[in-house]
Formats: C-alpha cells, sequence, structure tokens
C-alpha cells in the first residue's frame, strides 16, 4: 500500500473517490478548462474514475471559467479535502503529523 504526493500546478479541487475507502482525486480546473469541451468529460473520468452525466455533463462541456466549472462538479468535490479551489503549489495547507 502506498501514496503519492503531487504540487498542484493549476488551481485544483479533490473529488470524492469511486470505491468506499479510496482516497480522493486531484483535478487541476486549469488544466480541464483547456481541454477541448467534448474531450473534458474523458478526462474527468479518466483522471477520477467518477462519470458526469446529465446537466452536470453538458455543464463541464460548455464551460468558460473555472467559475462556471463548480456546478457541474459540485456534488462530487470532496469539501473535507478542498472547500474551496486550491492555488498553484499552495504552501499554506495542512500537512500530515
Amino acid at each position: 500500500m502506498g501514496f503519492s504526493l503531487q504540487v498542484a500546478t493549476g488551481r485544483s479541487i479533490a473529488i470524492k473517490p469511486a470505491k468506499t475507502h479510496g482516497a480522493p482525486a486531484t483535478v487541476n480546473l486549469e488544466e480541464l478548462l483547456a481541454t477541448p469541451a467534448d474531450k473534458r468529460l474523458k478526462l474527468f473520468t479518466e483522471e477520477t474514475d467518477q462519470k458526469l452525466t446529465g446537466q452536470a455533463a453538458d455543464t463541464l462541456k460548455s464551460a468558460k471559467t473555472i467559475e462556471d466549472l463548480m456546478p457541474a462538479l459540485q456534488r462530487k468535490i470532496a469539501t473535507s479535502v478542498t472547500p474551496n479551489a486550491g492555488s498553484q503549489g499552495r504552501d499554506d495547507l495542512p500537512t500530515l503529523g
């Protein structure tokens, strides 16, 4: 068993794990927004093992800003980990131990 540590390269959020005892997946919102609209859903699913359907999927595809992305992702965000979108390379987040 192990874990990986990643430094955010853009505004990011944690997405709830797909499995009950899994770890949240981090999504770089800037990278997601920079992805062509028709490929965002695939990228999101590959990075998080989560699926978006219906209005959430449509909102993800039509988003023009990070703020536009948030309603699409709201139900999937691990708010206990990232209540707000984190900034690139933040050093003010709590650490373990």
